[in-house]
């Protein structure tokens, strides 16, 4: 997020996220503290349960909060649902693609939408389809052979409008 956005120090920023949840909100609280760390101003705002829930909810507040901080240079979050309205409320505020720099998560059609207009600058590739596949194959393996349960974290690639395109292809085809 901080090199796609050519974030630097004194920047401002804003991380959207459930800070509140204890195990769920680790990923937001590491995302403020790696911006922090760089030197940036960070903004922690609580995304609410209802938000939460239906993330369309949030475009309202999201937008009121680009409008009223002028000086915003970046937001950041760990939700994929609201990582795919960001661009509407960035629409809907005013702003043009790449003018405020978005990190988000996962890669849903609206994400993807984001990344190739350039409303989105990062977001975390989670893998979703190894998120439902890897279960079947736990319970599969589980019966059959008696292993044990599966740790497996699938979110560690970053996609950018850059890199997008490719993963696309995949995603059409049925193979991501």
């Amino acid at each position: 997020m901080i090199k796609a956005g050519k974030l630097k120090a004194g920047d401002q920023a804003m991380v959207y996220g459930v800070f509140s949840q204890a195990e769920r909100g680790l990923s937001e609280k590491g995302l403020a503290d790696t911006l922090d760390k760089a030197g940036l101003k960070v903004d922690r705002v609580e995304i609410s349960q209802e938000v939460n829930s239906d993330p369309s909810l949030g475009v309202p507040i999201l937008t009121a909060y680009i409008q009223s901080h002028p000086n915003l240079k970046a937001i950041g979050l760990q939700h994929g649902g609201v990582t795919a309205i960001l661009p509407e409320a960035l629409q809907k505020a005013g702003k043009k693609p790449g003018e405020i720099t978005i990190g988000g998560a996962d890669l849903g059609p609206a994400t993807i939408d984001g990344l190739k207009s350039g409303y989105i600058s990062a977001s975390l590739d989670q893998l979703l389809y190894m998120q439902g596949f890897m279960p079947v194959v736990q319970c599969l393996i589980s019966a059959k052979f008696k292993m044990p349960g599966l740790d497996l974290n699938t979110g560690a690639g970053t996609v950018t409008h850059d890199t997008v395109g490719d993963l696309t292809k995949l995603i059409d085809a049925g193979i991501r």
